[in-house]
């Protein structure tokens, strides 16, 4: 996988590769596609690939350069007719001497381009499922619930896995990227939240932000309302503590995303496809189910009665429409 840049926010690619374990479970990933596709055969490495002279020069493909007709603006519109223009294209592509080997192909980011109307609700459901959060996110998220409950007396039930009326978990997104492309900013944020909380009955907030800068204002802001504001660092001490610092910045990420999807309610823009994943998979929407929660006539794009997502409906359905929950 390409990693993102940590140093610029707005370079969303890089020419940075890293193992997937850098933000997953890879046992996981592994062991599911066996046990789904018992047929394919799995390799860890490209380089796995040396007796295989046919897979020396991959072939590039944009997914979207298949198709001719989409549904806002990147979705394909007829999903059915890709295979057999992907084979078309392949054996265009392929000399004849290695037409009956391996090929490599590289797909170049195929990001919010397949609708999920295509499958059947299980398969979406479970599909996204195959990728965890990597071991060591998931158990620093674990100790940080346990020491939100502790602290604020919250009773949080790891059966449960959504506990009502205990804390909301706010996406706080507007580090230097989303101000520069011009996202739903901080105060707009800072009070929508605030008020989300409070129109919920709840007194804490868990709030994931990359500026630690907006995280000391919203939480002078909140305390004038008498509202809690915590974070992964506060709850987290310790050999725990040296552990998420030692984290890269899109690791420790994980530990927001594992919080986060367990709040009582959660806030988040609908810019942010983070949020959106957050969002879908906390009530395990199908994409219709989803596509009824849309609402930008009352502040929110989305609402489905345990998420909100404010900002304006513009590339934001996308997310909805082609995210595996």
């Amino acid at each position: 996988m390409i990693a993102r840049s940590d140093t610029d926010l707005r370079a969303v690619s890089t020419n940075k590769i890293v193992d997937l374990s850098h933000l997953f479970d890879l046992e996981h990933f592994i062991t599911s596609l066996k046990e789904g596709c018992p047929q394919m055969r799995i390799y860890n490495h490209r380089n796995d690939l040396y007796n295989l002279p046919s897979t020396a020069n991959p072939l590039e493909l944009i997914p979207q350069d298949l198709s001719r007709e989409f549904v806002h603006k990147t979705i394909l519109a007829h999903p059915s007719e890709w295979r057999e223009s992907f084979d078309e294209w392949l054996q265009s592509h392929t000399t004849l001497l290695f037409q009956n080997h391996p090929i490599l192909v590289d797909f170049n980011s195929p990001l919010f381009q397949f609708p999920l109307s295509y499958d059947g609700s299980a398969f979406v459901e479970n599909f996204g499922r195959i990728l965890r959060s990597r071991p060591d996110a998931t158990r620093l998220a674990a100790t940080a619930l346990f020491e939100l409950s502790r602290k604020y007396s919250l009773k949080l039930n790891s059966e449960e896995g959504i506990t009502r009326r205990a804390f909301m978990g706010a996406h706080l997104r507007a580090e230097s990227d989303a101000e520069a492309a011009g996202w739903t900013g901080y105060d707009t944020q800072a009070t929508i939240y605030i008020n989300q909380a409070l129109s919920a009955n709840l007194t804490t907030i868990y709030v994931a932000s990359g500026n630690p800068r907006h995280i000391t204002k919203f939480r002078k802001q909140a305390s004038l309302r008498s509202v809690n504001v915590t974070t992964k660092y506060d709850l987290l001490s310790g050999g725990d503590l040296e552990e998420l610092k030692r984290l890269t910045w899109d690791q420790q990420a994980l530990v927001d995303y594992e919080v986060l999807l367990r709040s009582s309610t959660l806030g988040g823009i609908a810019e942010s496809s983070f949020a959106w994943n957050i969002a879908l998979r906390r009530n395990n929407l199908t994409w219709k189910e989803a596509e009824d929660c849309l609402n930008g006539e009352r502040g929110q794009t989305f609402e489905d009665g345990l998420s909100w997502l404010y900002g304006q409906p513009s590339r934001l359905t996308l997310c909805a429409y082609s995210m595996w929950p």
